[in-house]
């Protein structure tokens, strides 16, 4: 899409104008890069290119808020969590706020399948708040894994931290808030 936007602007230009090939190329790679900066950043969010097929990355973007459950309360009690996702069409950032620790993303991907379900998998750092764990729960990496229904605003995943500082596993659930 991106190309044919591009190469369209070019040969408009070059019909317009007399301008040497080289000059061309580097207003073509030009109007590219910027119509991709817009679109990576901006465009790829609009209806009209899920509507019509172009675009199938869901947009995540906001701040989902539920529970956390944990093996190391062996299940027994939920904790506050937060999700904040950030991000473009080739880019995602997220960060976690628990009751003990903050967390953010190293690496991620996002899982399409037709869109009949979104699953994001992303390798995280946890940092913990020595005044809040109580020396129960050191600086730790694992992973999650979380289902989107988009359509009703939540998700529903499992995380699991790298042993062999930390064993324990969960399972979060979680609503995207909405900005008022």
């Amino acid at each position: 899409m991106l190309v044919i936007i591009s190469i369209s602007l070019t040969s408009f230009i070059n019909y317009v104008f007399t301008i040497s090939h080289i000059e061309i190329s580097v207003i073509g790679f030009t109007i590219f890069g910027l119509v991709f900066l817009l679109f990576d950043k901006y465009l790829w969010k609009w209806g009209i290119f899920y509507k019509i097929g172009i675009i199938k990355t869901p947009n995540l973007n906001g701040t989902w808020e539920g529970t956390l459950s944990s093996s190391y309360h062996e299940f027994k009690s939920e904790m506050p969590a937060c999700i904040v996702i950030k991000q473009t069409w080739t880019h995602i950032f997220i960060s976690g706020i628990f009751n003990q620790s903050k967390s953010y993303s190293i690496s991620a991907n996002l899982d399409i399948n037709n869109g009949a379900r979104t699953v994001l998998r992303y390798v995280y750092l946890n940092k913990n708040n020595l005044v809040k764990s109580d020396g129960t729960m050191g600086e730790h990496s694992g992973m999650a894994t979380l289902e989107f229904t988009l359509d009703e605003g939540e998700l529903e995943g499992k995380y699991y931290n790298e042993p062999p500082q930390n064993v324990n596993y969960g399972v979060l659930k979680l609503q995207k808030q909405i900005k008022k």
